[in-house]
């Protein structure tokens, strides 16, 4: 009976151990450990949502899909070390879609242009690239997707079709810069189809989306003193820039520059400022010299040869008389012609037909350019000339240009290669 009640008891002792036991184990180890998983479980839900942005889900789908994947997962984890797993995966792939997000970010952002150029050269492109990101397994292979190499070569195929499309042999390009005055390009078909290959090949899409094709060109006629107009070594064909003196209240300006890595903002005073860059000259006359006279001289000759010879007779009672001479000589004979006028009487006189046209041509082509260039060797010239330019200018400038003429100056581009006079220069300076 003895042995019975204190079996009994152990067993209560025991149970009551293991009860207390239990308890104190629960409260003191699994539901501090149970809350410390939750905690881990809510945190590994936070980063995973971190590596699936909501705002990237318009250029990705997947994130959205990925994010809802692997949180759903974290909820289901039963272990510190299965969230741990899930966290990896997810970081995994999240850097992933990021990238691959990113890309297409990218591809929608750049890849834009007029809607004929998107049409025929643009949109099959673009989907192409699209198809690649999308299909991209690594980050390396998201990467080497070449969004801009993509995009210069539809541009370059868009400007090749129009260039091609051109019937004249020459093309007639302008660039257009955000705050930039507008730059005349003409040039040849095969220059401009250069240029385009090699602004493709650098990448240059600014470039290549700047360009105007057959844009609306005037002539305008300026009428400008010497110094405005070059010095006067002016010639038909040359590049010039022009430029125009701008207002007191308008000369400052304020330049942005980067100086060790830091942006630096200054006032300058500028007191003339471009209005179109590679405008073309198109006709150069200059104006009729102070002294105004040159002397003028035509020479004529005459020359005759020859012989002749004469005979008589006469009869006197039964006596007859003969006489007979004979000549021979040369006639020489000079006109000499000399007379002082101006060129304009000279160009008018030939225009009448007074005055042998080829003689007045021959004599007086390229008078004018020809007498800028000694005066500019001799160091000695009239100054008090004034030239009129005719120069080929965007139709936006032209009437700006056209109402300022007396605040207008023609600088010629020293290193185009249409300005053969400031090419031979650099050539002697240079060697």
């Amino acid at each position: 009976m003895v042995n019975v009640r204190v079996i009994v008891g152990l067993v209560f002792i025991l149970i009551l151990i293991l009860v207390v036991g239990g308890t104190a184990w629960y409260f003191l180890v699994h539901k501090p450990a149970q809350k410390v998983f939750v905690q881990e479980t809510q945190k590994t839900i936070s980063l995973i949502e971190k590596e699936f942005p909501e705002d990237l889900e318009r250029f990705n789908p997947r994130i959205a899909e990925y994010r809802t994947k692997f949180v759903g997962q974290a909820r289901k984890a039963t272990s510190l070390k299965e969230l741990n797993l899930i966290l990896l995966q997810a970081q995994e792939r999240g850097a992933l879609e990021r990238k691959r997000a990113e890309k297409i970010e990218e591809l929608e952002k750049v890849f834009t242009g007029p809607s004929d150029f998107m049409l025929k050269f643009g949109n099959a492109r673009k989907e192409l690239l699209r198809a690649r990101i999308n299909d991209a397994t690594t980050i390396e292979q998201i990467i080497a997707v070449d969004v801009v190499a993509m995009l210069a070569e539809a541009w370059r195929d868009y400007r090749v079709a129009q260039i091609t499309q051109i019937p004249q042999r020459t093309v007639v390009m302008i660039r257009r810069e955000k705050d930039e005055p507008p730059e005349m390009i003409v040039v040849s078909k095969e220059q401009a189809l250069e240029m385009i290959e090699q602004a493709s090949i650098a990448k240059s899409i600014d470039l290549l989306k700047e360009l105007e094709m057959e844009p609306e060109i005037v002539a305008v006629p300026l009428l400008l003193e010497r110094r405005q107009a070059a010095s006067g070594l002016l010639d038909t064909g040359y590049v010039v820039d022009i430029f125009m003196e701008v207002e007191e209240r308008e000369r400052e300006q304020v330049i942005e520059e980067e100086i060790e890595g830091k942006k630096v903002r200054r006032t300058v005073k500028m007191p003339i400022k471009p209005v179109v860059r590679g405008a073309l000259v198109l006709g150069v006359i200059r104006g009729e010299d102070k002294s105004g006279r040159i002397e003028l001289s035509e020479t004529e000759e005459i020359r005759k040869e020859g012989e002749g010879s004469e005979s008589k007779s006469s009869t006197i009672e039964d006596e007859t008389i003969e006489e007979s001479r004979k000549s021979e000589g040369r006639i020489e004979q000079t006109l000499e012609k000399r007379y002082r006028i101006t060129l304009q009487d000279l160009l008018k006189a030939a225009s009448a037909g007074k005055v042998n046209r080829s003689f007045v041509s021959g004599m007086l082509s390229k008078y004018a350019w020809e007498l800028a260039q000694l005066e500019a060797q001799a160091n000695l010239g009239e100054l008090e000339i004034d030239y009129l330019v005719l120069v080929a200018v965007p139709v936006e400038v032209a009437g700006e240009i056209n109402q300022n003429q007396d605040k207008v100056t023609l600088m010629p581009q020293p290193f185009n290669p249409n300005n053969t006079w400031y090419q031979d220069v650099l050539e002697k300076i240079w060697g």
